[in-house]
């Protein structure tokens, strides 16, 4: 088995060379252009196939699970404003939602629940309706994709494919298809990171907090965005960290009743292992695929469970290959004088919206997958990381092998989670190698005075 894992991770690190020989490569062409060319061509389609069938069919063809009505979770959201002015508490009695037989004028199920918090009622006042779903969802979209595309700035032709298969896949398209609410708080959050990048002042650059803030009353998973505070310097980190702290125990305290409600909607009504992440799935995942009666019942079944096999030993060398690269040089630091956290970057690299982004990303991502399952649009936040990463292996920092299959495993997870439980929650092996990457890779990106500290801490671990 060592020989065996000894030979590719050598054909690995050739791949690794050459990948990172294109990254650093000089384009005359902007990436981005691929990334807007593949998305138009992908509507293109979408738009013409949807001539000939229901448009839901031919994006469950592209491998996206839609729904009719159209951005079904954004006309809920909308019907939710529509009942409130009706007078509603649309937390407990939601007669406007579609799910519950209704329309703006209300007259479905009295007793469908909302299950968001309350906060989102705070906009009601903005007078939107759910007979304007379709065109709130199409501006929506193409804000998201603008934004995406302002975020990431100029990029090669390498870095525009990758990017172009991410905004492609099906988790980032159901995420846009439904019109989930994670996208407005993606479009928030990505907004405050280029802001700052436009502007340099400290009162545009901290407005990122209050807009973490009011994302995480809307949904509370986005708090562990709160990590970005891990930028500032000490005095500024206690201070605020002290704020964000305080404002949302504050806030959850007055909502437990709410949160609670919403836990218990949520387990009681969905099949949450499906489409879905977190360190829970593999372990509902594998004992449903094994335990399928259909798996043995018929001789194709069982040819693809012996084609499964080599499948699955293939990948687990792969994963081994990823876990070593992280491991690996992990410990190469650590023997060099506890200086694990200093090396492979100066204190103006560590600096910068795109380590900003980074942290934001990796803690929702961190948080959600602790969480134990989480819907699969949340990826969405994984591309706030991924220019740190194509960074790391154009510098040849020490995560680079691990950055690249990083990368990898980002693409494989997107791709195969549409169907998880038929294929035995494979895209949960690579989500885990994805949490201590992105674990390990946080620490990395930490401000100097805090490595510091950490560097001492283990130094009298060690020595």
């Amino acid at each position: 088995m060592e020989k065996l894992l000894g030979y590719f991770w050598t054909k690995f690190s050739e791949v690794e060379n050459r990948l990172g020989f294109q990254v650093n490569k000089n384009d005359n062409i902007d990436g981005r252009w691929l990334i807007l060319g593949l998305l138009i061509l992908y509507f293109g389609f979408l738009l013409a196939g949807s001539q000939f069938m229901p448009y839901s069919k031919f994006w469950a063809f592209l491998g996206v699970p839609s729904l009719q009505p159209s951005f079904i979770d954004l006309r809920e959201v909308l019907a939710g404003f529509d009942c409130t002015r009706l007078g509603f508490d649309v937390f407990l009695h939601d007669p406007c939602a579609v799910a519950a037989g209704g329309n703006e004028f209300g007259g479905g199920n009295p007793n469908q629940q909302m299950p968001y918090p309350r906060a989102w009622w705070w906009f009601t006042f903005l007078g939107l309706s759910q007979t304007q779903t379709v065109g709130i969802g199409i501006f929506l979209s193409i804000l998201f994709y603008a934004l995406v595309l302002v975020f990431l700035g100029r990029i090669s032709t390498i870095e525009g494919a990758f990017y172009s298969l991410f905004l492609c896949s099906p988790p980032i398209m159901l995420l846009v298809e439904r019109g989930n609410a994670d996208i407005i708080l993606f479009i928030l959050i990505t907004g405050s990171v280029c802001l700052s990048r436009v502007f340099s002042w400290n009162l545009v650059r901290w407005i990122s907090y209050p807009i973490l803030f009011l994302t995480a009353a809307l949904k509370l998973f986005t708090v562990f965005g709160f990590l970005l505070v891990l930028k500032e310097r000490k005095n500024l980190f206690f201070l605020i960290s002290a704020i964000l702290i305080f404002a949302f125990v504050w806030y959850y305290y007055s909502i437990y009743e709410e949160v609670g409600m919403i836990q218990r909607y949520f387990s009681a009504t969905h099949l949450r292992e499906k489409h879905s992440f977190g360190y829970r799935v593999i372990f509902i995942c594998l004992p449903k695929f094994f335990s399928n009666p259909a798996l043995h019942s018929s001789l194709k079944n069982k040819i693809l469970l012996a084609v499964w096999f080599p499948i699955v030993l293939s990948y687990f060398v792969l994963i081994a290959i990823g876990f070593k690269a992280l491991i690996a040089s992990l410990f190469s630091k650590i023997k060099q004088k506890a200086s694990i956290f200093f090396i492979g970057q100066s204190k103006k690299e560590l600096v910068g919206t795109s380590f900003d982004a980074f942290r934001i990303g990796a803690g929702i991502y961190l948080g959600s997958f602790v969480m134990g399952w989480n819907y699969d649009y949340k990826l969405c936040f994984w591309l706030l990381c991924l220019p740190v990463l194509f960074q790391w292996i154009k510098k040849g920092h020490w995560l680079a092998k691990a950055s690249v299959f990083a990368l990898f495993a980002v693409l494989f997870s997107l791709y195969v989670s549409i169907a998880t439980l038929s294929t035995g929650g494979l895209d949960e092996f690579a989500n885990w190698y994805l949490f201590g990457f992105f674990m390990i890779g946080l620490l990395a990106s930490l401000q100097y005075w805090i490595k510091r500290a950490m560097n001492q801490i283990v130094s009298c671990l060690l020595y």
